[in-house]
């Protein structure tokens, strides 16, 4: 039985619009990770055209269709050489003449694959469908394909993982320039608990120097196991570990378990023609929210000292216990503050969210909500979550879209993997700030492709953030998301 499954990642050096040297140069890699042994084999985000294009008319000479010359060369490859081949192309569709970039898995046996893009190149391309046949089944496991920067979009990925996904295949053009790739892939396997492989290239293209681009393949525990850049072609070969000669779909089914698809029926909402959500919901006016999230236990006295005695504005304390805590001592202590406290409060088994000011509380029990955890505040609309519920994206999403600012976050230990997670909420429009016994942490959107910004607690455990909630309103979200996955009851995915 075999233990390990090879892996191949083309990493070539492309000519823009220079397809038949492209195609050449590529069956030669996929030929030479055959014969190398590869079982399974991903090139590059449209791999025969290079990738900027400013019109349709410009790359009308450069597509194909799916019964071209470089699907129909890879097919014999995939046949003879027993291997799945994954690659991305610009693609003609016969039919209708509209043109996708679009990616294909091939099996040996003729099987086919398609995605099309949803994040599609608007200049020239049609965006691909948020439900399609995306995944195919191989001895070692389910695969699935996204494409480049459909990977940034944490619902996309989720799906994956919904679909049964073991290894998700990722051919992309995508250089490193703001926002790194393989720290969002990383936070992207980690996050679904599926193994991540991403084909990326090298070359000056038209508009983008991908050169310093990186290849990579992350396991499901988000360990790296491989990467590879450089300025010529490569070949990067990669082992995944396979148990009774298949992946492992346990850290899958792990990071799925503590989902609540009935707390997502937000994400059913198509807000992308709001142009003032603050009027729209409508949110509290916007302005700055001073939000201090505090690490570690301690007593009322304690997180006082620690507070200075202006207007606090948001406190979030990790998870604590009862009886030395009550839902009475915390508005006591809000009161003192002058500001709100979130907190989960917890007593054996039983646990519930608690949001306390001056004057009052507010309590959700978790077991009982059909309704996202959320509360105003002056300045901002702040959803509320205990740890687990947060590591996924969908809440995150779902909280965005009803007009929140901020995910505010309580929990205990918080392990380096699910500090990872929770950082890349950010990605889902929302900021983020958390406080667990052992430390804090904030997250900021990303603006633009830059990275999104993480901020840490200081040597005494306390993060200060004074947020800025106008910029916050300005969003969009990816659409074209399968709805009906994303929000079907537990047990009913192929998960």
């Amino acid at each position: 039985m075999e233990k390990s499954l090879k892996l191949a990642l083309i990493h070539p050096r492309l000519e823009h619009g220079r397809n038949e040297a492209n195609r050449v140069e590529m069956i030669r890699l996929v030929a030479q990770a055959a014969q190398n042994g590869a079982k399974i084999i991903l090139s590059t985000e449209m791999s025969v055209s290079g990738y900027s294009f400013e019109s349709r008319a410009e790359i009308a000479p450069h597509v194909e269709t799916a019964r071209g010359p470089t699907l129909t060369a890879l097919s014999e490859i995939a046949a003879q050489r027993e291997v799945y081949i994954c690659l991305g192309l610009a693609e003609e569709d016969p039919r209708t003449g509209l043109y996708y970039n679009s990616a294909f898995i091939l099996s040996p046996e003729g099987q086919r694959v398609r995605r099309r893009k949803v994040s599609a190149e608007s200049k020239w391309a049609c965006p691909g469908p948020a439900r399609q046949e995306d995944t195919l089944d191989s001895p070692w496991g389910r695969l699935g394909v996204l494409i480049c920067s459909e990977s940034y979009y944490g619902l996309l990925v989720r799906s994956m993982a919904l679909k049964g996904v073991d290894l998700l295949l990722v051919p992309a053009n995508w250089p490193p320039a703001g926002l790194d790739p393989l720290k969002l892939w990383r936070a992207r396997a980690l996050e679904n608990g599926l193994n991540l492989a991403a084909a990326n290239r090298t070359g000056q293209d038209r508009t983008m120097d991908c050169t310093p681009a990186r290849s990579a393949l992350f396991n499901s525990r988000g360990e790296l196991l491989q990467s590879g850049s450089g300025p010529d072609s490569l070949v990067i070969t990669a082992e995944l570990p396979l148990k009774q000669g298949r992946l492992d779909p346990a850290p899958r089914r792990a990071r799925l378990a503590g989902r609540t698809p009935e707390l997502y029926h937000y994400l059913c909402a198509d807000v992308g023609m709001i142009q003032n959500p603050t009027a729209f919901f409508p949110l509290p006016e916007p302005g700055l929210l001073r939000v201090r999230a505090l690490a570690g236990a301690m007593s009322p006295t304690e997180i006082s000292a620690r507070l200075d005695k202006e207007k606090a504005g948001l406190v979030i304390l990790p998870r604590l216990q009862e009886p030395r805590w009550t839902a009475e001592g915390l508005v006591r202590l809000a009161r003192e503050i002058s500001g709100a406290i979130f907190t989960q409060l917890e007593d054996g088994d039983f646990s519930c969210l608690v949001l306390a000011r001056p004057g009052g509380i507010k309590i959700f029990h978790p077991a009982r909500m059909t309704e996202p955890a959320m509360v105003d505040l002056e300045t901002a609309r702040i959803g509320l979550a205990e740890q687990e519920a947060a590591l996924h994206p969908e809440l995150a999403a779902a909280l965005a879209k009803r007009g929140c600012d901020l995910l505010a976050v309580s929990g205990g230990r918080l392990e380096e993997p699910e500090q990872t997670i929770l950082s890349v909420k950010a990605v889902e429009k929302i900021a983020l700030a958390g406080a667990f016994t052992n430390l804090a942490l904030a997250s900021l959107p990303p603006q633009g492709h830059q990275p999104w910004i993480e901020i840490q607690a200081d040597k005494k455990g306390l993060l200060s953030l004074d947020l800025d909630t106008g910029p916050l309103r300005q969003r969009n979200f990816q659409e074209r998301i399968d709805r009906e996955l994303l929000l079907a009851p537990r047990g009913e995915t192929r998960a």
